[in-house]
């Protein structure tokens, strides 16, 4: 079975940052897609397949997340603590993207879940770099993708084992 393609969620509601990132993780490795929303609300209803966005309800989950701490309405642990209350999210990283490095937030987010705490840049050369550090935490050497192709490769077998029942 081939392995399904792996899909890098960003939510953050500054745009610009956003974008920046987004486009940092396609210069590393243009075939993975990357997608962006810019407000916290739209994440639970779009992973919960609730969305009034008939595109929104394809279903198509992030096997890598990358979230901003702090956002208006839900904030970052708010939206990290409702992932993993989820079972059906147990393989999805989740990689913290905080304004400032404060080791006690950074201590109570690694404890609710997430993967990895960085913080955000102030250059586009830094975007780059938090870019490849993105890519090599969860690329093993000599095995492109291989963490997240485990991570797709388990959900495609729960998808089709759920099918056969």
């Amino acid at each position: 079975m081939a392995a399904a393609p792996v899909h890098i969620f960003i939510v953050d509601d500054n745009v610009s940052d956003a974008s920046l990132l987004m486009n940092a993780l396609k210069r590393i490795q243009s075939d993975i897609p990357v997608y962006t929303l810019s407000d916290s609300r739209i994440l639970p209803a779009y992973l919960d397949r609730n969305s009034p966005i008939e595109a929104l309800r394809t279903r198509l989950h992030p096997d890598l997340l990358i979230l901003q701490v702090s956002m208006p309405h839900y904030s970052g642990m708010e939206t990290l603590k409702w992932i993993r209350s989820q079972s059906r999210f147990d393989t999805m990283i989740v990689i913290m993207f905080a304004s400032y490095d404060d080791p006690r937030e950074r201590t109570r987010f690694q404890e609710a879940g997430a993967d990895l705490y960085i913080v955000r840049p102030t250059t586009d050369e830094g975007f780059t770099q938090s870019a490849n550090d993105i890519m090599k935490y969860w690329l093993l050497p000599n095995e492109p993708y291989s963490r997240l192709k485990r991570t797709v490769t388990a959900h495609v077998e729960l998808i089709a084992s759920e099918g056969k029942q």
